[in-house]
């Protein structure tokens, strides 16, 4: 399965995949330069002081909810390969 993904199934070289992979990074960096393309900024934690519990307690519960769903979507896919 793996093979399939990173292209290196049925290659004589066990090296080909990172090579290709190598070669598009080079090309890329010299087509759109080096400059980040996406400007995200900087987490600023001014909102995780001790005056401000709730954000600390709205994260933990979004982290709960999140690493709930993604139990339950690992669980989903695993049987849905198995009806394949």
């Amino acid at each position: 399965r793996i093979g399939r993904i990173s292209g290196t199934r049925g290659t004589d070289h066990p090296d080909r995949g990172t090579a290709m992979g190598s070669n598009l990074a080079q090309i890329t960096r010299l087509t759109a330069g080096l400059a980040p393309v996406f400007n995200i900024p900087a987490l600023r934690l001014e909102h995780l002081h001790a005056s401000a519990p709730w954000a600390l307690l709205l994260m933990v519960r979004l982290g709960i909810v999140i690493g709930l769903a993604a139990s339950l979507f690992i669980k989903l896919l695993d049987k849905t390969e198995d009806g394949f």
